[in-house]
C-alpha cells in the first residue's frame, strides 16, 4: 500500500511538474508572437 500511494504521489508530481514546464513554454510563445507582431 506505501509503496502505491508513493509511486501516486509521485505521478501528480511529475504531471504538475510537466504542466509548469508547458506553462512557461507557451507564455515563451506568447511572447516571441508579440514581439514579430511588433515589428
Amino acid at each position: 500500500m506505501v509503496k502505491g500511494m508513493k509511486s501516486i504521489s509521485e505521478k501528480r508530481e511529475a504531471l504538475r511538474k510537466e504542466q509548469k514546464v508547458r506553462e512557461i513554454q507557451e507564455l515563451k510563445l506568447k511572447k516571441k508572437r508579440k514581439k514579430i507582431e511588433n515589428f
